[in-house]
This record gives C-alpha cells, structure tokens and sequence, in this order.
C-alpha cells in the first residue's frame, strides 16, 4: 500500500503532534507500505526524520504553494499537488494540527476536490474558541464528508468537531497520541524539601498553551509568599512575550527557561509537578510523558485531558483556564504535596496502559482498513 500523509502542521521545532502519524509511519515502513510525507518546510529537516529516511521513507515539502522531493538531488515542483506528485498514492493522510488550518496549505483543497484517491482525515487539536469563517466551515464540512475515515485523538474534539462543522461523526475513530517511551520503572520523586518545582512543558504560543496565566496566577502576594519555582520548557512564537510577562511581575529569581529538552526524564528529575493551563488540546504528549516519569499533572479540562487524567488521584483538572479557576487548581497542588510521589505512581500507571495499547498499530490498522474497503 502507498500512504502520502500531508501535514499542516508548521514552526521551527519538531511538535510533539507530528508523533502521532510519525510512528505509524515508521510501523508501516517496518511492514514494507510505501510512505510518501509532505510537510511544511520549517520541520523538513531535523533528527526526528532521520529514522524515517533511513527506513526508506520518502520526503516532501510544502511552503508557498511549492513541492519539493528529496531524492538523490533536490527538485522543485510546479506549486500545486497532482496525484503524480504525491507518488500516486493508495491513500492520503490529513494530518491536521487544526481543522481549519489544513486551508494554510496552498493548493490543497483545489487539489482535493478533483482527486479519487481515498482520504483519511486526522484530527490532532480542536478547541471551543478555534476561530474561521463561515467559508473555512464549509470547507471542513465538505471534507469530512468526502472523507472515507476521520479519526480523533480523543473524544471530546470528535463530538466539537461534530457541532462546529455540522457533520455526524458518530463513525469516526478515537486514537490516542502515542508515547515516545515506555518506563516500566516510575522514575524516582525527589523530595519536597525546599521548593516545590512545577514544570510547563509546552510550545511557547500563550493563546493555547496559557504560559501567561500561569504566570499571572503566581505572581499574587500569596503565591510569592511560598516556596516554589517553575521551568519553563519549550520553544515558540511568544518565547519573548512570556520573558516580558516574567520580567514585568519581578519573578526572574523563581521562574526560569529552560528551552527544548531532548530526553523527558531531565526534565522530571528535579522537577515535582507537571503544569499546563492550555486553552485548548488535543492529548498533550508532554502530558503523558510526564504521567510515564511518575509525575502527576495539573491541567485544564480540554481536549483529552480528562480521558488520561483521573482527578484527584494522577492529578488535578481545572473547568476552564481563568485566572480563578488555575488558582483553585494550584491551591489543590500546594495542598497535595505529601501526596505527590503517591499520584505520580497512578499517573506512571495510566501511562503504561495507554503505551501498552499500541496506538501507533491502531492507527495503522485503521487506515489499512480505508484502502481495503476503497478499490479505486
């Protein structure tokens, strides 16, 4: 079978979404499929595609209308897709960070609209204030009708999707992120004998990840009064605006930036608590790989959060990111410190049991499934 995945996803570091249809790729490459991946220049190159090259992956790239294929030599392409260009495929991946923004793609819809090839949509984001226009709606209405299979990392952004874009979705797949790597061992809770250390790990875009009242919340007299500190990790557009936000509440002395962190557990080793205020998710991989290092998680209840997240015994959930509400959360937290190495080994446990269900396989399965019943 010959699988071309399309990804909208853009930014100057590899997103932990992509890990999603990545890892399929790379089981479907181990089982001889053909896997052709088009992606937005800026995640083009980097160490995550080295593997998939090496297993005979093929590579394109996308950015202002224009394909590239990486072969022996690089060729460009006239800016539009054609069924010639992706390979001739048996089937074509969406991959969507969001809905809307698979429209960023120049020339995909057009391209859509006059193929045959069987369509398989991917889901990976969606939240209550995702913003487009009555003609972005349309658009993503008509695809997942066209589409043979839509598939969700978690249930609650399948049943929005339904209600925003006015399409049944009572058939379509929930597949959870996978985890990058499985630790049969919980990895050891440092004590809390000084500071209680929070950890964000996000990409540093404050309109859905909520770096910035995180910040805010921290910033009151009564949090300044206690003895904590946060890490911040990650990279992103709004990098400098967080710095600002730090700066301007003279919270340098207990909030650092610690950038991107290649392997997850320096960042747990030192650090107590995992926190992510977001405004809207999909299943944060940082989540469930800080629940894999036995830690447990305070987060808002968007996306799939509450699905990994038992409340109150791996973690803690938030009805929504407001300054009040994250407050309550933190409080909860600070209230729970004799009980963290407790949750984190119920977090570390939920882990192993979604790592153990394979969703890389799933996935695969699923789309094996599309081509079966799709004889073009």
């Amino acid at each position: 079978m010959k699988i071309t995945i399309i990804s909208n996803v853009s930014g100057n570091t590899w997103p932990g979404s992509e890990e999603v249809w990545y890892r399929m790729a790379l089981k479907a490459l181990d089982k001889g499929q053909d896997v052709t991946a088009c992606l937005h220049t800026n995640i083009h190159e980097g160490e995550p595609l080295k593997l998939f090259r090496e297993k005979g992956g093929r590579l394109l790239e996308w950015s202002r209308g224009k394909i590239v294929r990486w072969e022996n030599f690089r060729q460009k392409w006239i800016p539009n897709f054609s069924d010639k260009k992706l390979g001739n495929p048996d089937l074509i991946l969406l991959s969507a960070g969001s809905l809307p923004a698979l429209g960023y793609v120049p020339g995909l819809f057009q391209y859509l609209q006059k193929t045959n090839i069987p369509i398989a949509v991917l889901c990976l984001f969606n939240a209550e204030a995702l913003a487009f226009s009555a003609a972005e709606r349309a658009k993503i209405q008509w695809l997942l009708k066209r589409a043979e299979k839509s598939i969700f990392v978690c249930d609650e952004n399948r049943r929005l999707a339904s209600r925003q874009f006015a399409v049944d979705l009572s058939a379509a797949e929930n597949i959870q992120n996978p985890i990058r790597e499985f630790f049969d061992e919980p990895l050891h809770m440092p004590e809390v004998d000084g500071n209680l250390i929070f950890a964000c790990v996000a990409r540093m875009e404050t309109i859905w990840k909520g770096q910035d009242l995180l910040v805010e919340v921290l910033a009151s007299p009564k949090w300044r009064a206690r003895n904590w500190k946060l890490k911040l990790f990650g990279l992103g557009p709004d990098l400098e605006h967080v710095r600002n936000i730090v700066q301007m509440h003279a919270l340098n002395n207990k909030i650092s930036f610690e950038g991107y962190a290649k392997d997850m557990r320096d960042i747990w080793r030192t650090s107590h608590v995992m926190v992510l205020p977001s405004r809207g998710e999909g299943t944060p991989l940082a989540i469930l790989e800080a629940m894999m290092c036995a830690r447990p998680v305070l987060t808002t209840d968007v996306g799939g959060n509450c699905e990994v997240l038992n409340d109150g015994v791996s973690g803690w959930l938030v009805d929504a990111a407001t300054p009040k509400l994250l407050d309550r959360g933190l409080e909860r937290v600070w209230s729970d410190r004799g009980r963290l190495r407790e949750m984190g080994l119920e977090a570390h446990k939920k882990a192993k049991e979604i790592a153990s269900a394979d969703t890389s396989s799933q996935l695969l399965e699923a789309l094996l499934s599309v081509n079966k019943s799709s004889i073009r």
